[in-house]
């Protein structure tokens, strides 16, 4: 048997431990009174001009601001910075934040459209999109890569017209 000292403390279990004798053993009675707030949560809030709904959809929305945060320093990149003058760092967190609101708008405007993608996906599918410029015999051609469907739903989304998949380069003015 693991002494008190050695037992898991995960979550808190070890409070459900009596380890006040030699062989430790589950506390019943700490159990069962802590079974009363099972399936209850408390949300603390320090404005008092919102209803009880308006802080828990507020709270229910915390998880998207979490994951701007998460998705600015991570996939965004806007952390860590190697840049060393107040020019360039402004310009780096500038140009993070405009690829976010653009992320963001793009899936807002899919959900107007009933498309839900996550952002992962979405960035999964813009990073697949590839356009060749070829040449071959004095002519210049373009070649593009295979769309898959959240690809087409973006493009759609977007009212841009896709690509034929082989085409003639035509520069227009």
């Amino acid at each position: 048997m693991n002494t008190p000292s050695k037992l898991n403390n995960k979550r808190g279990a070890k409070k459900y431990i009596d380890s006040t004798i030699e062989n430790p053993i589950l506390d019943e009675a700490k159990i069962q009174e802590d079974s009363q707030w099972d399936g209850v949560y408390g949300i603390q809030t320090s404005t008092e001009d919102l209803s009880v709904i308006e802080i828990k959809d507020a709270y229910h929305q915390l998880w998207k601001i979490e994951e701007s945060f998460r998705v600015l320093k991570t996939n965004l990149e806007a952390r860590p910075i190697f840049h060393w003058t107040e020019k360039r760092i402004k310009g780096h967190f500038v140009l993070c934040f405009i690829a976010f609101l653009l992320e963001r708008t793009l899936e807002l405007e899919l959900k107007k459209n009933n498309i839900s993608y996550s952002v992962d996906k979405i960035r999964t599918s813009l990073s697949s999109l590839e356009l060749s410029v070829i040449e071959m015999e004095d002519k210049k051609y373009i070649l593009r890569s295979n769309l898959d469907e959240s690809s087409k739903d973006i493009f759609k989304t977007l009212k841009i017209k896709i690509p034929k998949r082989f085409e003639p380069y035509v520069v227009q003015t």
